[in-house]
Protein backbone atom coordinates (compact mmCIF):
# COMPACT_ATOMS: atom_id res chain seq x y z
CA UNK A 1 0.00 0.00 0.00
CA UNK A 2 1.31 3.38 0.28
CA UNK A 3 4.72 3.71 0.96
CA UNK A 4 3.94 6.29 3.97
CA UNK A 5 0.37 5.18 5.03
CA UNK A 6 1.80 4.03 8.69
CA UNK A 7 4.24 6.72 10.16
CA UNK A 8 4.53 9.06 7.20
CA UNK A 9 1.09 10.20 8.14
CA UNK A 10 1.76 10.63 12.14
CA UNK A 11 4.49 13.21 11.17
CA UNK A 12 3.73 14.66 7.99
CA UNK A 13 -0.22 15.30 8.25
CA UNK A 14 -0.95 18.01 11.07
CA UNK A 15 -4.32 17.41 10.97
CA UNK A 16 -5.14 13.89 13.05
CA UNK A 17 -8.76 12.41 12.14
CA UNK A 18 -10.02 9.59 12.98
CA UNK A 19 -10.59 7.27 16.07
CA UNK A 20 -9.08 8.25 19.33
CA UNK A 21 -9.94 8.22 23.01
CA UNK A 22 -11.03 11.44 24.76
CA UNK A 23 -11.76 12.33 28.26
CA UNK A 24 -12.23 9.27 30.68
CA UNK A 25 -12.53 6.91 28.10
CA UNK A 26 -15.06 8.05 25.90
CA UNK A 27 -14.14 6.86 22.50
CA UNK A 28 -15.61 8.90 19.06
CA UNK A 29 -15.25 5.84 17.01
CA UNK A 30 -18.61 7.39 15.37
CA UNK A 31 -17.18 10.78 14.33
CA UNK A 32 -18.23 10.65 11.09
CA UNK A 33 -21.72 10.45 11.47
CA UNK A 34 -23.86 13.16 10.07
CA UNK A 35 -27.18 14.21 10.71
CA UNK A 36 -28.71 16.74 8.18
CA UNK A 37 -30.95 19.33 10.73
CA UNK A 38 -34.48 19.09 8.86
CA UNK A 39 -34.18 14.90 8.69
CA UNK A 40 -33.65 14.68 12.71
CA UNK A 41 -35.71 16.39 15.40
CA UNK A 42 -33.97 14.37 17.49
CA UNK A 43 -30.15 12.84 17.65
CA UNK A 44 -29.52 10.57 20.64
CA UNK A 45 -28.12 7.01 21.11
CA UNK A 46 -24.50 8.93 19.79
CA UNK A 47 -21.47 7.53 20.45
CA UNK A 48 -19.71 10.58 21.08
CA UNK A 49 -19.62 12.82 18.03
CA UNK A 50 -21.23 13.66 14.80
CA UNK A 51 -21.80 16.75 12.56
CA UNK A 52 -25.19 18.48 12.46
CA UNK A 53 -25.34 19.85 8.69
CA UNK A 54 -27.72 22.48 7.23
CA UNK A 55 -28.78 20.15 4.44
CA UNK A 56 -28.25 16.31 2.99
CA UNK A 57 -26.52 17.29 0.27
CA UNK A 58 -24.11 19.76 1.79
CA UNK A 59 -21.30 20.65 -0.68
CA UNK A 60 -23.00 19.65 -3.46
CA UNK A 61 -26.33 21.62 -3.84
CA UNK A 62 -27.70 25.05 -1.47
CA UNK A 63 -30.03 24.48 1.49
CA UNK A 64 -33.73 25.82 0.03
CA UNK A 65 -35.74 28.84 1.22
CA UNK A 66 -38.46 28.76 3.23
CA UNK A 67 -37.08 25.55 5.83
CA UNK A 68 -37.70 25.79 9.66
CA UNK A 69 -36.39 23.05 11.33
CA UNK A 70 -35.27 22.06 14.30
CA UNK A 71 -33.88 18.89 16.44
CA UNK A 72 -32.53 18.34 19.62
CA UNK A 73 -29.12 16.49 20.47
CA UNK A 74 -29.74 14.47 23.77
CA UNK A 75 -27.10 14.86 26.00
CA UNK A 76 -27.01 11.56 28.77
CA UNK A 77 -26.70 12.22 32.77
CA UNK A 78 -23.06 13.18 33.93
CA UNK A 79 -22.03 14.00 30.20
CA UNK A 80 -21.21 17.29 28.68
CA UNK A 81 -21.45 18.54 25.22
CA UNK A 82 -19.12 20.55 22.77
CA UNK A 83 -20.27 22.47 20.42
CA UNK A 84 -18.45 23.50 17.51
CA UNK A 85 -19.46 25.66 14.37
CA UNK A 86 -16.93 24.73 11.81
CA UNK A 87 -18.54 26.37 8.56
CA UNK A 88 -21.60 29.11 8.92
CA UNK A 89 -22.02 30.24 5.14
CA UNK A 90 -25.98 31.40 5.18
CA UNK A 91 -27.58 34.18 3.82
CA UNK A 92 -28.00 37.50 6.01
CA UNK A 93 -32.10 36.85 5.72
CA UNK A 94 -31.61 33.42 7.21
CA UNK A 95 -30.87 32.45 11.36
CA UNK A 96 -29.51 29.31 13.13
CA UNK A 97 -30.52 29.36 16.57
CA UNK A 98 -27.96 27.19 19.41
CA UNK A 99 -30.58 26.96 22.77
CA UNK A 100 -29.55 25.34 25.56
CA UNK A 101 -31.24 25.07 29.31
CA UNK A 102 -33.96 24.39 28.04
CA UNK A 103 -34.87 27.55 26.13
CA UNK A 104 -33.19 29.31 28.21
CA UNK A 105 -30.57 30.55 26.55
CA UNK A 106 -30.55 31.52 22.97
CA UNK A 107 -27.24 31.85 21.12
CA UNK A 108 -27.26 33.22 17.61
CA UNK A 109 -24.87 31.19 16.02
CA UNK A 110 -21.46 32.91 14.18
CA UNK A 111 -18.44 31.43 12.44
CA UNK A 112 -16.23 29.33 14.62
CA UNK A 113 -18.24 29.77 17.70
CA UNK A 114 -17.18 27.34 20.14
CA UNK A 115 -19.06 26.22 23.75
CA UNK A 116 -19.56 23.79 26.47
CA UNK A 117 -22.93 23.05 27.61
CA UNK A 118 -23.86 21.94 31.05
CA UNK A 119 -23.92 18.42 32.32
CA UNK A 120 -27.05 16.36 31.26
CA UNK A 121 -28.33 19.38 29.21
CA UNK A 122 -29.52 18.93 25.74
CA UNK A 123 -29.12 21.60 23.39
CA UNK A 124 -31.61 22.51 20.55
CA UNK A 125 -30.58 23.73 17.19
CA UNK A 126 -33.13 25.65 14.93
CA UNK A 127 -32.41 26.71 11.32
CA UNK A 128 -34.79 28.82 9.73
CA UNK A 129 -34.59 30.62 5.84
CA UNK A 130 -36.00 32.58 3.84
CA UNK A 131 -33.29 32.37 0.56
CA UNK A 132 -30.43 29.94 -0.62
CA UNK A 133 -27.25 29.35 0.71
CA UNK A 134 -24.44 27.09 0.94
CA UNK A 135 -25.10 25.95 4.60
CA UNK A 136 -23.20 25.15 8.04
CA UNK A 137 -21.96 22.20 9.95
CA UNK A 138 -21.31 22.19 13.28
CA UNK A 139 -19.29 19.53 15.00
CA UNK A 140 -20.37 18.39 18.77
CA UNK A 141 -18.28 16.00 20.84
CA UNK A 142 -20.42 13.79 24.06
CA UNK A 143 -17.64 13.55 26.82
CA UNK A 144 -18.18 12.46 30.46
CA UNK A 145 -18.45 15.69 33.29
CA UNK A 146 -15.52 16.00 35.03
CA UNK A 147 -15.98 16.51 39.10
CA UNK A 148 -12.01 17.63 39.44
CA UNK A 149 -11.88 20.79 37.15
CA UNK A 150 -9.53 23.40 37.82
CA UNK A 151 -8.53 26.46 36.45
CA UNK A 152 -5.38 28.05 35.56
CA UNK A 153 -4.59 31.86 37.69
CA UNK A 154 -7.01 29.85 40.11
CA UNK A 155 -5.03 26.71 41.07
CA UNK A 156 -1.72 26.17 41.46
CA UNK A 157 -1.05 22.78 42.43
CA UNK A 158 -3.09 19.82 41.71
CA UNK A 159 -2.77 16.45 43.28
CA UNK A 160 -5.31 14.26 42.28
CA UNK A 161 -5.05 11.23 39.89
CA UNK A 162 -7.38 12.49 37.38
CA UNK A 163 -9.35 15.43 36.45
CA UNK A 164 -9.25 18.86 33.84
CA UNK A 165 -7.49 21.54 32.86
CA UNK A 166 -9.24 24.82 31.77
CA UNK A 167 -7.42 28.26 30.88
CA UNK A 168 -10.53 30.02 32.73
CA UNK A 169 -12.74 29.17 34.94
CA UNK A 170 -15.47 30.76 32.36
CA UNK A 171 -14.20 28.49 29.79
CA UNK A 172 -16.73 27.45 27.27
CA UNK A 173 -19.06 30.64 27.58
CA UNK A 174 -16.53 33.61 27.61
CA UNK A 175 -12.91 34.18 26.49
CA UNK A 176 -10.32 34.43 28.80
CA UNK A 177 -8.62 37.61 29.98
CA UNK A 178 -5.66 39.83 29.19
CA UNK A 179 -2.75 39.67 30.78
CA UNK A 180 -2.43 37.11 32.53
CA UNK A 181 0.73 34.90 33.20
CA UNK A 182 -0.28 31.93 35.68
CA UNK A 183 1.43 28.73 36.11
CA UNK A 184 -0.15 25.08 37.36
CA UNK A 185 1.71 21.54 38.68
CA UNK A 186 -0.20 18.19 38.26
CA UNK A 187 2.03 16.84 41.22
CA UNK A 188 2.85 12.69 40.00
CA UNK A 189 4.00 10.29 42.67
CA UNK A 190 6.78 7.96 42.12
CA UNK A 191 6.25 5.02 39.67
CA UNK A 192 3.37 7.01 38.16
CA UNK A 193 3.16 9.10 34.75
CA UNK A 194 0.51 11.67 34.08
CA UNK A 195 -1.54 11.27 30.52
CA UNK A 196 -2.74 14.09 28.94
CA UNK A 197 -5.69 14.57 26.41
CA UNK A 198 -6.11 17.56 24.71
CA UNK A 199 -9.54 17.92 24.40
CA UNK A 200 -9.65 21.48 22.96
CA UNK A 201 -7.11 24.44 22.34
CA UNK A 202 -7.80 27.77 20.24
CA UNK A 203 -5.15 30.61 21.27
CA UNK A 204 -3.93 33.61 19.81
CA UNK A 205 -0.47 32.52 18.04
CA UNK A 206 2.38 33.56 19.42
CA UNK A 207 0.81 36.23 21.90
CA UNK A 208 -1.32 33.68 24.00
CA UNK A 209 1.14 30.73 24.14
CA UNK A 210 0.77 27.41 26.60
CA UNK A 211 3.61 25.62 27.46
CA UNK A 212 3.90 22.10 28.89
CA UNK A 213 6.93 20.48 30.34
CA UNK A 214 7.36 17.39 32.30
CA UNK A 215 11.05 16.68 33.10
CA UNK A 216 12.92 16.48 29.74
CA UNK A 217 9.77 16.66 27.80
CA UNK A 218 7.82 19.72 26.81
CA UNK A 219 4.27 20.35 24.30
CA UNK A 220 3.78 24.26 22.92
CA UNK A 221 0.40 24.73 22.15
CA UNK A 222 -0.42 21.18 21.45
CA UNK A 223 -3.69 20.82 18.79
CA UNK A 224 -7.16 19.57 19.81
CA UNK A 225 -7.11 15.74 20.12
CA UNK A 226 -3.26 15.33 20.58
CA UNK A 227 -1.70 13.37 23.61
CA UNK A 228 0.90 14.23 25.84
CA UNK A 229 2.50 11.56 28.09
CA UNK A 230 4.69 12.93 30.65
CA UNK A 231 7.95 11.64 32.16
CA UNK A 232 8.11 8.78 34.85
CA UNK A 233 7.66 10.24 38.15
CA UNK A 234 7.68 14.17 36.81
CA UNK A 235 5.32 16.67 37.78
CA UNK A 236 3.70 18.81 34.74
CA UNK A 237 3.90 22.06 34.46
CA UNK A 238 1.57 24.14 32.71
CA UNK A 239 2.61 28.25 32.22
CA UNK A 240 -0.10 30.13 30.08
CA UNK A 241 0.45 33.79 28.53
CA UNK A 242 -1.79 36.20 27.57
CA UNK A 243 -0.97 39.50 26.32
CA UNK A 244 -2.30 42.87 26.25
CA UNK A 245 -5.17 42.96 23.41
CA UNK A 246 -6.57 39.73 21.30
CA UNK A 247 -8.10 36.89 23.18
CA UNK A 248 -9.74 33.57 22.36
CA UNK A 249 -11.83 31.03 23.23
CA UNK A 250 -8.64 28.96 25.71
CA UNK A 251 -8.37 24.95 26.37
CA UNK A 252 -9.12 22.23 28.22
CA UNK A 253 -6.94 19.48 28.77
CA UNK A 254 -7.96 15.85 30.65
CA UNK A 255 -5.28 14.23 32.55
CA UNK A 256 -5.07 11.09 34.67
CA UNK A 257 -2.24 9.20 36.64
CA UNK A 258 -1.34 5.69 35.47
CA UNK A 259 2.00 3.33 36.33
CA UNK A 260 4.75 4.65 34.71
CA UNK A 261 5.13 1.27 32.68
CA UNK A 262 1.87 2.10 30.56
CA UNK A 263 3.84 4.51 28.96
CA UNK A 264 6.39 6.85 28.02
CA UNK A 265 6.87 10.55 26.75
CA UNK A 266 6.47 11.37 23.10
CA UNK A 267 8.86 13.78 22.47
CA UNK A 268 11.62 12.92 24.91
CA UNK A 269 14.32 15.72 24.35
CA UNK A 270 17.34 13.51 24.53
CA UNK A 271 15.84 10.54 22.46
CA UNK A 272 18.56 10.34 19.11
CA UNK A 273 15.62 11.24 16.58
CA UNK A 274 15.39 14.78 18.09
CA UNK A 275 17.69 17.84 16.92
CA UNK A 276 17.89 20.92 18.98
CA UNK A 277 18.46 23.64 16.78
CA UNK A 278 21.23 25.94 17.60
CA UNK A 279 22.55 23.07 19.62
CA UNK A 280 25.39 21.02 18.82
CA UNK A 281 24.34 19.85 15.65
CA UNK A 282 24.68 21.61 12.43
CA UNK A 283 22.53 19.22 9.98
CA UNK A 284 20.85 15.63 9.41
CA UNK A 285 20.81 13.18 6.74
CA UNK A 286 17.58 11.14 6.68
CA UNK A 287 15.62 8.98 8.61
CA UNK A 288 13.06 10.34 10.76
CA UNK A 289 12.33 12.69 14.27
CA UNK A 290 11.97 16.22 15.20
CA UNK A 291 14.39 19.66 15.23
CA UNK A 292 13.39 21.36 17.53
CA UNK A 293 14.01 25.03 18.95
CA UNK A 294 13.29 26.76 22.49
CA UNK A 295 14.49 30.43 23.21
CA UNK A 296 13.28 33.04 25.89
CA UNK A 297 14.16 36.57 26.22
CA UNK A 298 17.66 36.88 24.55
CA UNK A 299 18.49 38.16 21.72
CA UNK A 300 21.47 38.80 18.81
CA UNK A 301 20.30 34.80 18.03
CA UNK A 302 21.67 33.66 14.14
CA UNK A 303 21.44 29.89 13.41
CA UNK A 304 21.35 27.27 10.57
CA UNK A 305 20.13 23.47 10.47
CA UNK A 306 20.63 21.42 6.86
CA UNK A 307 18.53 18.76 5.73
CA UNK A 308 20.17 16.81 3.41
CA UNK A 309 18.65 13.37 2.49
CA UNK A 310 20.11 10.68 0.96
CA UNK A 311 20.08 10.18 -2.78
CA UNK A 312 17.62 8.78 -4.07
CA UNK A 313 15.26 9.31 -1.08
CA UNK A 314 12.60 12.32 -0.57
CA UNK A 315 12.22 13.91 2.79
CA UNK A 316 9.30 15.33 3.96
CA UNK A 317 8.92 18.65 6.40
CA UNK A 318 6.25 19.46 8.42
CA UNK A 319 5.94 22.18 11.11
CA UNK A 320 4.38 20.52 14.28
CA UNK A 321 4.37 24.07 16.86
CA UNK A 322 5.58 27.29 15.50
CA UNK A 323 5.58 30.50 17.94
CA UNK A 324 8.60 33.01 16.48
CA UNK A 325 7.71 36.78 16.37
CA UNK A 326 8.38 37.36 12.36
CA UNK A 327 9.40 41.06 11.94
CA UNK A 328 11.97 42.85 10.22
CA UNK A 329 15.35 41.24 10.19
CA UNK A 330 13.88 38.28 12.33
CA UNK A 331 12.31 35.23 11.72
CA UNK A 332 12.84 31.48 10.16
CA UNK A 333 13.29 30.92 6.85
CA UNK A 334 14.06 28.36 4.67
CA UNK A 335 16.07 28.04 1.94
CA UNK A 336 16.22 25.55 -0.91
CA UNK A 337 17.59 26.27 -4.49
CA UNK A 338 18.71 29.56 -4.15
CA UNK A 339 15.19 30.20 -3.12
CA UNK A 340 14.13 31.61 0.45
CA UNK A 341 10.70 31.24 1.77
CA UNK A 342 9.69 32.83 5.32
CA UNK A 343 7.96 30.35 7.74
CA UNK A 344 4.62 31.24 9.18
CA UNK A 345 2.56 29.66 12.43
CA UNK A 346 -0.33 29.05 9.19
CA UNK A 347 2.31 26.77 6.84
CA UNK A 348 1.83 23.01 8.03
CA UNK A 349 3.10 20.80 5.43
CA UNK A 350 6.09 22.46 4.53
CA UNK A 351 7.25 20.00 1.40
CA UNK A 352 9.63 17.62 0.32
CA UNK A 353 13.16 17.75 -0.24
CA UNK A 354 14.88 14.92 -2.85
CA UNK A 355 18.24 13.31 -2.58
CA UNK A 356 19.58 16.09 -5.19
CA UNK A 357 18.84 19.04 -2.94
CA UNK A 358 19.81 20.33 0.01
CA UNK A 359 17.05 22.64 2.68
CA UNK A 360 18.14 24.78 5.32
CA UNK A 361 16.53 26.70 8.25
CA UNK A 362 18.02 29.90 9.27
CA UNK A 363 16.93 31.49 12.38
CA UNK A 364 17.65 35.69 12.92
CA UNK A 365 16.51 37.12 16.09
CA UNK A 366 17.47 40.75 16.85
CA UNK A 367 14.59 42.16 18.72
CA UNK A 368 13.85 41.47 22.67
CA UNK A 369 10.36 39.61 23.34
CA UNK A 370 9.42 38.42 26.83
CA UNK A 371 6.76 35.72 24.96
CA UNK A 372 8.39 32.28 24.47
CA UNK A 373 10.06 31.51 21.09
CA UNK A 374 9.49 27.86 20.16
CA UNK A 375 8.83 25.86 17.19
CA UNK A 376 9.10 21.73 16.30
CA UNK A 377 9.64 20.72 12.22
CA UNK A 378 9.13 17.05 11.78
CA UNK A 379 10.53 15.12 9.39
CA UNK A 380 10.65 11.55 7.65
CA UNK A 381 12.78 10.11 4.86
CA UNK A 382 11.12 7.58 2.10
CA UNK A 383 12.70 5.33 -0.43
CA UNK A 384 10.44 5.67 -3.06
CA UNK A 385 11.61 3.25 -5.61
CA UNK A 386 11.36 4.17 -8.74
CA UNK A 387 8.28 6.90 -8.05
CA UNK A 388 8.36 10.31 -8.64
CA UNK A 389 6.89 13.72 -7.67
CA UNK A 390 4.88 14.73 -10.52
CA UNK A 391 4.04 18.51 -11.26
CA UNK A 392 0.60 18.45 -12.30
CA UNK A 393 -0.19 19.72 -15.83
CA UNK A 394 3.40 19.58 -16.52
CA UNK A 395 4.80 15.68 -16.03
CA UNK A 396 3.29 12.56 -17.63
CA UNK A 397 2.05 10.40 -15.30
CA UNK A 398 2.07 7.58 -17.61
CA UNK A 399 1.49 4.41 -16.56
CA UNK A 400 3.01 4.69 -12.89
CA UNK A 401 1.47 3.20 -10.14
CA UNK A 402 2.51 4.77 -7.51
CA UNK A 403 3.86 8.79 -6.86
CA UNK A 404 3.46 12.10 -5.18
CA UNK A 405 1.66 14.97 -7.33
CA UNK A 406 2.32 18.76 -6.15
CA UNK A 407 0.39 21.61 -7.59
CA UNK A 408 3.45 23.48 -8.84
CA UNK A 409 6.94 23.10 -9.55
CA UNK A 410 9.37 23.97 -6.83
CA UNK A 411 6.46 23.33 -3.76
CA UNK A 412 8.87 23.55 -1.25
CA UNK A 413 10.68 26.57 -1.71
CA UNK A 414 7.60 28.69 -3.96
CA UNK A 415 5.25 31.16 -1.78
CA UNK A 416 3.09 31.76 -5.71
CA UNK A 417 0.39 29.43 -5.81
CA UNK A 418 -0.72 28.91 -9.38
CA UNK A 419 -3.01 29.84 -11.57
CA UNK A 420 -4.34 26.56 -12.95
CA UNK A 421 -7.03 25.52 -15.11
CA UNK A 422 -6.81 21.92 -15.91
CA UNK A 423 -7.81 18.16 -15.96
CA UNK A 424 -5.05 15.30 -15.17
CA UNK A 425 -5.88 11.57 -16.01
CA UNK A 426 -4.62 8.58 -14.08
CA UNK A 427 -5.06 5.53 -16.17
CA UNK A 428 -6.15 2.72 -13.82
CA UNK A 429 -6.12 -1.02 -15.43
CA UNK A 430 -9.01 -3.34 -15.33
CA UNK A 431 -9.56 -4.87 -11.94
CA UNK A 432 -7.70 -2.18 -9.80
CA UNK A 433 -8.27 0.57 -7.86
CA UNK A 434 -6.34 4.10 -7.27
CA UNK A 435 -6.35 5.29 -4.12
CA UNK A 436 -5.36 9.17 -3.20
CA UNK A 437 -3.90 10.44 -0.13
CA UNK A 438 -4.28 14.01 0.52
CA UNK A 439 -1.05 15.13 2.73
CA UNK A 440 -1.94 18.92 2.08
CA UNK A 441 -4.83 20.82 0.46
CA UNK A 442 -5.30 24.34 0.81
CA UNK A 443 -7.73 26.06 -1.33
CA UNK A 444 -9.51 29.40 -1.11
CA UNK A 445 -13.48 30.09 -2.14
CA UNK A 446 -12.22 30.84 -5.63
CA UNK A 447 -10.82 27.46 -6.10
CA UNK A 448 -12.06 24.10 -7.21
CA UNK A 449 -10.23 20.87 -6.88
CA UNK A 450 -12.17 17.39 -7.69
CA UNK A 451 -11.54 14.19 -7.98
CA UNK A 452 -13.58 11.49 -9.86
CA UNK A 453 -13.29 7.76 -10.63
CA UNK A 454 -16.20 6.14 -12.19
CA UNK A 455 -19.15 6.72 -9.74
CA UNK A 456 -16.38 7.64 -7.12
CA UNK A 457 -16.57 11.85 -6.61
CA UNK A 458 -15.40 14.39 -4.37
CA UNK A 459 -15.45 18.08 -4.47
CA UNK A 460 -13.88 18.88 -1.01
CA UNK A 461 -11.00 16.57 -1.10
CA UNK A 462 -9.18 17.92 2.44
CA UNK A 463 -5.76 17.53 3.85
CA UNK A 464 -5.42 13.66 5.88
CA UNK A 465 -8.67 12.11 3.41
CA UNK A 466 -8.33 9.41 1.59
CA UNK A 467 -10.29 8.85 -1.55
CA UNK A 468 -10.89 5.63 -3.13
CA UNK A 469 -11.63 4.96 -6.81
CA UNK A 470 -14.37 2.66 -8.48
CA UNK A 471 -12.43 -0.73 -8.99
CA UNK A 472 -11.50 -0.21 -13.10
CA UNK A 473 -12.30 3.34 -13.62
CA UNK A 474 -8.79 5.89 -14.62
CA UNK A 475 -8.81 9.21 -11.67
CA UNK A 476 -9.46 12.35 -13.16
CA UNK A 477 -8.02 15.25 -11.36
CA UNK A 478 -9.51 18.68 -12.02
CA UNK A 479 -7.95 21.88 -10.36
CA UNK A 480 -8.72 25.55 -10.99
CA UNK A 481 -7.40 27.88 -8.91
CA UNK A 482 -6.94 31.41 -9.07
CA UNK A 483 -2.95 31.91 -7.34
CA UNK A 484 -4.26 30.85 -4.31
CA UNK A 485 -4.65 27.01 -3.75
CA UNK A 486 -1.97 24.19 -3.47
CA UNK A 487 -2.03 20.72 -3.25
CA UNK A 488 0.22 17.62 -2.64
CA UNK A 489 -1.01 14.17 -3.06
CA UNK A 490 -0.30 10.85 -3.04
CA UNK A 491 -1.80 8.42 -4.91
CA UNK A 492 -1.48 4.63 -5.69
CA UNK A 493 -3.42 1.78 -7.95
CA UNK A 494 -3.81 -1.28 -5.98
CA UNK A 495 -4.97 -4.70 -5.92
CA UNK A 496 -8.72 -4.26 -4.51
CA UNK A 497 -8.86 -6.12 -1.09
CA UNK A 498 -10.97 -7.39 1.17
CA UNK A 499 -13.57 -4.70 2.00
CA UNK A 500 -14.04 -4.41 6.15
CA UNK A 501 -17.76 -3.80 6.67
CA UNK A 502 -18.75 -2.53 10.75
CA UNK A 503 -22.30 -1.97 11.70
CA UNK A 504 -23.38 0.26 14.33
CA UNK A 505 -26.93 0.85 15.52
CA UNK A 506 -27.78 4.48 15.85
CA UNK A 507 -30.92 5.79 17.73
CA UNK A 508 -32.59 8.41 15.77
CA UNK A 509 -36.09 10.11 15.40
CA UNK A 510 -37.18 10.96 12.33
CA UNK A 511 -40.36 12.69 11.12
CA UNK A 512 -43.29 10.93 9.66
CA UNK A 513 -46.20 12.89 9.83
CA UNK A 514 -47.68 16.30 9.95
CA UNK A 515 -51.20 17.35 10.66
CA UNK A 516 -51.93 20.31 8.76
CA UNK A 517 -55.00 21.64 10.27
CA UNK A 518 -52.88 21.93 13.84
CA UNK A 519 -49.30 22.28 12.83
CA UNK A 520 -48.49 19.40 15.05
CA UNK A 521 -45.54 16.97 14.33
CA UNK A 522 -45.54 13.45 15.22
CA UNK A 523 -42.93 11.25 15.69
CA UNK A 524 -41.47 7.74 16.19
CA UNK A 525 -37.79 6.33 17.19
CA UNK A 526 -36.58 3.87 14.33
CA UNK A 527 -33.40 2.19 15.12
CA UNK A 528 -31.43 3.26 11.55
CA UNK A 529 -28.32 1.02 10.44
CA UNK A 530 -25.29 2.64 9.46
CA UNK A 531 -22.90 0.95 7.64
CA UNK A 532 -19.48 1.95 7.41
CA UNK A 533 -17.47 0.97 4.09
CA UNK A 534 -13.61 1.11 4.92
CA UNK A 535 -10.49 -0.60 2.46
CA UNK A 536 -7.83 -1.64 4.10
Amino acid sequence: MFVSKQRLLELVVVAVVGVFVCCNGVSTTNASQVFPICDYTEISGVDAAGEIISHSRYGETEYDENLDCETTLVVPHGYVAQIQVQVLDIDDNDNLDIITLNGAHVLHAESNMYFIGDAGSDIAFRFETKDHGKGFVIDFFLFKASENSFSMCETSVVSLTEGEIKSHSTFGSAQYDINRNCDLTITVPEGMVAHLHVVYLDLEPVFDPLLITSGSLSAYNPRGGEEFVGAPSEDVNFNFQSDSSITSNGFLISFHLLPSSSGSGYNDLSSPQRHEFCGSESDVRGGEGVLWYKGGEEYSVECEFDFKPPSGTLMFLSLKYFSILTQQYDGLTLENNDVTKTIHSQDSFLGVVDGDSDATFRLKRYHRTRYIQFFEIEFVSVQPQGNEVFTFCQDDIGSSTHGFIQSHANYIQSSTYPDVNCDVTIPVPDGKVIEVRAIQVSMSSKDAFALESGSHKTVNFETTELFVGETGHDLVISFDSDNEGQFFIEFEIVDPEVVVTTTTEVSTTQTTSTSTTTSATTTSTTSTTTTTTTTT
